[in-house]
């Protein structure tokens, strides 16, 4: 089999497994993919509703603001709940068939990508219908149709390496699942999605610049609703997304060898 007819075969069978995730999570459900979008939107509301008015929070047009904020972070937290487990769960088709093993998890974290962008391009549509005049509502839906493309691809490539290095180390180190959800549900809090990071003390706001989900979360933000945003930050671990997917593509791959092990 020469590379390019290997390429070729792969890329069809990421294509068929990430449309076999996306199948099987609607499968005979009466609203189908209406849930892409009642999800965030149920979320928005809820929570919104709990800290704008038990828990006021003086923040401009805060349902959007919460809303941008649920998008990336549903991206990164399903994609990882998702993939953790998935190795071993589908143990008899690695041990069946040879391929390269790392396509489970990028077929399952493009599924969830599916997800996120229908929800997207649904917020920004909404946004766009918005702005003061036709003029402006184009130039608006251009710019951060662009924008917000180039920035989320690096995002995709960071939840994809720490999907790939998580649910590699899972093969061997059963607790991780538990140690992952009970990380995801405290991380909500540790990252700007119900509230602002100008809210917090400077010197607070500083080591939370060192979490990558906080620049990627206000870049994203910040493409869609404007306001403040740490460009050094958020540039740096924008374009470390690259090294960090090789490094874990090699983590990924020195663990596979011994998957027949640990199943």
């Amino acid at each position: 089999m020469t590379e390019s007819f290997a390429w070729s075969y792969y890329l069809d069978f990421i294509y068929l497994l990430t449309k076999k995730e996306i199948k099987l999570r609607y499968k005979r459900t009466f609203l189908g993919l209406l849930w892409v979008i009642l999800n965030p939107l149920l979320q928005m509301l809820i929570i919104g509703l709990v800290f704008q008015f038990f828990v006021p929070m003086r923040i401009e047009n805060y349902f959007l603001f919460l809303f941008a904020g649920l998008l990336p972070w549903g991206f990164f937290a399903n994609s990882l709940l998702r993939t953790t487990p998935l190795l071993v769960q589908e143990r008899a088709l690695i041990q069946k068939a040879a391929f390269p093993r790392e396509i489970l998890v990028i077929a399952a974290v493009l599924a969830n990508l599916f997800h996120t962008l229908v929800a997207s391009g649904v917020f920004l549509v909404f946004l766009t219908f918005l702005q003061g005049s036709l003029l402006s509502a184009l130039w608006f839906f251009v710019s951060r149709l662009f924008l917000s493309a180039f920035f989320f691809g690096l995002f995709l490539l960071f939840v994809l390496a720490t999907c790939l290095i998580v649910s590699a180390i899972y093969v061997r180190v059963r607790d991780l699942n538990f140690v992952v959800q009970l990380g995801v549900q405290l991380l909500f809090y540790g990252v700007p999605i119900v509230y602002s990071l100008s809210m917090l003390p400077e010197a607070f706001r500083q080591i939370l610049y060192f979490n990558p989900l906080v620049s990627f979360i206000e870049v994203f933000r910040y493409l869609f609703l404007g306001g403040d945003l740490n460009l050094l930050a958020s540039t740096i671990f924008a374009f470390l997304s690259v090294p960090y997917l090789l490094v874990a593509l090699q983590i990924f791959r020195k663990e596979s060898k011994n998957f027949d092990d640990w199943f």
